[in-house]
């Protein structure tokens, strides 16, 4: 039987790359005239730098702050100050980011009806401050009795970390919850680990996932309340 549902974020609840991909398009607009490069170099020394600093700060949610991405960038390429230009960056690529998320087509019914029978928790790789400026664009605050970020807990999934802070945060043991998230490894195989049981969503796939070893796979959210009873 089942006692709470966690959930991953990005790509789970909302498609990321749209989001992304204006945000980073608006900063070039920008800001492209300061670094000397086109929009192709632009995003070349943005990619980079991301590759960069996941490779420096490996399993830590620093590794997501856009900021240091631009502080990078900046440093590299302008020659400029960073104050203000990479703050000034950082504050448009979020702010154009929040303004072009959309909750998944079935996410508000499927959080509601859920949260009515049982606690929710959303468990998420990133920064605290960014996570929660999501939640609330996406109208999700009262869903959620529970959110865990890596920055808090100082580990990312596939790490127990996050998982065993939500479920302590619950008061619920690992066989009595589910995961539900779109990412093979982080989401489905961290949170199998300590024993919780997975939904793997490829709502918002671009390409095939590895769903081998996930105990459920939906294509919608719609199809969750089905899969939670059934589990209970």
């Amino acid at each position: 039987m089942l006692d709470g549902v966690l959930f991953d974020l990005d790509d789970t609840l909302y498609d990321y790359a749209p989001c992304n991909e204006s945000a980073l398009q608006t900063v070039f607009d920008r800001f492209g005239h300061d670094f000397s490069l086109g929009g192709a170099q632009f995003r070349k020394l943005h990619d980079q730098v991301r590759r960069e600093l996941a490779e420096e700060l490996h399993g830590q949610a620093p590794a997501h702050n856009r900021l240091l991405f631009f502080k990078r960038m900046v440093e590299r390429q302008t020659g400029r100050s960073v104050v203000p230009l990479a703050t000034e960056m950082f504050e448009l690529y979020w702010n154009t980011f929040l303004e072009n998320m959309r909750p998944a087509a079935d996410a508000h019914a499927v959080l509601r009806e859920l949260c009515a029978s049982m606690p929710l928790a959303l468990v998420s790789n990133h920064t605290t401050d960014i996570q929660l400026r999501k939640v609330a664009r996406l109208g999700f605050e009262s869903y959620f009795q529970v959110i865990v970020t890596s920055e808090e807990v100082g580990a990312e999934k596939p790490s127990a970390a996050p998982f065993l802070a939500a479920l302590t945060a619950l008061k619920i043991e690992p066989a009595q919850a589910l995961m539900v998230g779109d990412d093979p490894g982080a989401d489905i195989r961290g949170a199998a680990a300590v024993g919780i049981h997975t939904v793997l969503t490829s709502e918002f796939a671009r390409g095939a996932i590895d769903s081998s070893e996930a105990e459920r796979v939906v294509t919608e959210l719609a199809e969750l309340p089905g899969i939670v009873a059934a589990f209970s």
